[in-house]
């Protein structure tokens, strides 16, 4: 089994209010479909848990755009659901 990445672990001084609201995320947590999510203090992580553990990390940058394409795909179906009636 891989370790578990806790929000405290990579980076030290955790001292200010954001470093606090990090450490008290869980280690990490079951997304589902195989899919692990934890966060560092600076990026995501995701893990899939499938014997392989591959891992992937957004930066910000990176998840912005990930927020950006649910937005669209969110956006795209509602209107394809608002046709079909």
């Amino acid at each position: 089994m891989s370790e578990v990445l806790r929000a405290d672990d990579s980076h030290p001084g955790g001292d200010d209010a954001a470093g606090a609201a990090v450490s008290a995320l869980p280690g990490e947590t079951y997304l589902g479909d195989g899919l692990f999510a934890s966060f560092d203090g600076y990026q995501l992580k995701l893990r899939t848990g499938d014997g392989h553990n591959q891992v992937v990390y957004l930066n910000d940058e990176v998840y912005e755009a990930l927020l950006g394409f649910v937005s669209a795909l969110t956006q795209a179906r509602l209107i394809q659901e608002a046709e079909q009636k």
